[in-house]
């Protein structure tokens, strides 16, 4: 239109309003993330499965939110660098979370304790690496005191040094090596007031631990066990020796605290692609009693997805008893086609 010569929009307003309404709208749409087990999901022992880089590659490529969530433990920045070479799919931080990552959430109250790490040879320095500021490992510890275990001598690598202060606090990443020195070294913290060989009721010393799996699969045919074994054992020796029940707080699938830590580190993701959150979080696991389970009890915004590439080798057409997933399915590549066919329809 025209108006003394100079054009003139009628609907201004309304065009700016239904720019405005189109930003809006994709501002706000929602969008779906898969959560990956690793261990029988995307490898079995040392071997990748097939469809696992191409599911992986094509998330990426899409930008789309997706995590591993492992009860593996190690230093995340190792693990992040070892999955992109294995996988051929460059991975971040943010795209992983193994069994103990949500420990990071103690440090404010374990500040100030001498923090005993329980584990592999790396345990230390990663609740080192989340910001616990006096932690000591294992094989320190028994070098001070040779008479907890004189069973085994302590490693010649061992730093020894004076530990003044009592335990504050036991950090069990995952099962150790040594199995019995560990669980005799951390019955004698949890029924004392921090310095072993002394005896108090009720039990005063915390004790936390991630990687709930009884078992885990690797390239042997039968499942191996895993740090939910070693928690088994201490428990039922713990409960002979004082007549009480070990008092812990647990970590890692299928607690729930892994799945809302999964949820946010997804939102904040999905909100940086442009999303306003996700509407559904598809749970492909291997391990009815881990993957399965926890993604059932973490709500209906769950969708839990079993493959047979690892622990689960029920025949098709089967599902577990216990704790049954939405869909079993071959592996990995099946579930994301699964994934994207459920979406397709939801539009």
């Amino acid at each position: 239109a025209e108006y003394m010569g100079v054009d003139i929009d009628p609907f201004p307003m309304f065009r700016r309003a239904v720019t405005i309404s189109h930003r809006f709208q994709r501002r706000c749409k929602t969008t779906w993330a898969a959560v990956f087990d690793v261990d029988g999901v995307l490898y079995r022992g040392d071997v990748v499965i097939p469809s696992a880089p191409t599911v992986l590659g094509a998330l990426k490529k899409k930008k789309h939110p997706f995590m591993l969530l492992t009860n593996g433990g190690g230093l995340e920045a190792n693990k992040v660098k070892g999955f992109s070479k294995k996988f051929g799919v460059e991975l971040t931080h943010d795209h992983l979370c193994v069994s103990h990552t949500p420990m990071k959430s103690l440090v404010d109250k374990h500040k100030n304790d001498l923090v005993l790490a329980v584990g592999k040879e790396y345990a230390g320095d990663v609740l080192t690496s989340y910001g616990f500021e006096n932690v000591v490992t294992v094989d320190e510890y028994v070098a001070q005191h040779p008479l907890l275990y004189p069973d085994m001598k302590p490693p010649p690598t061992a730093r020894v040094e004076r530990f003044h202060q009592p335990i504050g606090a036991v950090m069990v990443l995952n099962d150790p090596f040594f199995w019995g020195r560990e669980m005799q070294l951390i019955s004698d913290i949890a029924r004392s007031n921090g310095v072993p060989g002394t005896l108090v009721h009720p039990q005063q010393i915390p004790v936390y631990f991630s990687g709930p799996d009884f078992t885990y699969s690797s390239e042997f045919p039968v499942p191996r066990f895993g740090s939910g074994a070693f928690r088994f054992c201490l428990e039922e020796l713990y409960a002979k020796a004082t007549g009480a029940r070990l008092e812990y707080t647990l970590f890692g699938k299928p607690e729930v605290t892994s799945y809302r830590y999964a949820e946010a580190a997804l939102t904040k993701m999905a909100k940086a692609l442009g999303f306003e959150g996700i509407h559904k979080y598809y749970m492909i696991g291997d391990n009815p009693l881990t993957d399965i389970q926890g993604a059932l009890a973490s709500g209906p915004h769950w969708y839990p997805i079993l493959v047979r590439t690892g622990n689960f080798q029920g025949p098709v057409g089967s599902n577990d008893s216990e704790f049954p997933a939405k869909a079993v399915l071959d592996d990995v590549g099946k579930a994301y086609q699964h994934i994207l066919q459920l979406e397709q329809e939801r539009e």
